[in-house]
């Protein structure tokens, strides 16, 4: 028997008892089942990090509060496509990059200002004033922030860039949410 078939004949085995031998994913380590509540266990959307200096160094009693959430984004080229938005709060303003299809950075018209529809769960709809500088949206107002921390649950925001400049096309759709935000504060 050539060396190549005895090796593929050993090998047959040891796949099946790898396969035979795995544990159940259904149960937890004490051996009873897992319930549902043990599956699905829902991190905040905000979160509290340090604030590091140009040499790596954390800044004393300085923080941010920051969140990621997704949406959609649609213009000339693409309809629907996904949408990354990242969210810091520091020194109590907000602060929003927009990441076309999850990872491009988007570049936003600078200086300029937009005026994003927000629709809160009641159905109440709000428009607010963003700054756009340094390819972000900031909430120099405070109206946005004040939405978030007041609402309780989803708020939907749009944001169509053609209302500040008729070169511009891209309409974004995303939710935010303050869960996890008011124990952080």
């Amino acid at each position: 028997m050539p060396i190549s078939k005895f090796i593929f004949v050993l090998t047959i085995p040891l796949i099946f008892i790898r396969c035979g031998s795995s544990t159940d994913s259904s149960t937890n380590i004490q051996g009873g089942d897992i319930t549902e509540e043990q599956k699905e266990v829902i991190e905040p959307s905000w979160t509290k990090s340090v604030i590091i200096d140009e040499f790596g160094d954390e800044i004393d009693g300085k923080s941010a509060l920051g969140a990621i959430f997704s949406g959609t984004m649609s213009n000339t080229a693409t309809q629907n496509s996904k949408l990354m938005v990242k969210m810091n709060i520091q020194d109590s303003i907000l602060y929003t990059q927009i990441y076309e299809y999850e990872r491009n950075l988007a570049q936003l018209p600078e200086y300029k200002y937009v005026w994003l529809k927000v629709k809160s769960n009641k159905g109440d709809i709000t428009k607010v004033k963003q700054l756009m500088y340094s390819n972000m949206m900031v909430d120099m107002d405070h109206e946005l922030l004040s939405l978030l921390t007041e609402s309780k649950g989803e708020l939907k925001v749009i944001c169509d860039l053609s209302t500040v400049s008729e070169y511009e096309s891209s309409v974004y759709k995303y939710s935010i949410d303050n869960d996890g935000l008011s124990e952080l504060e």
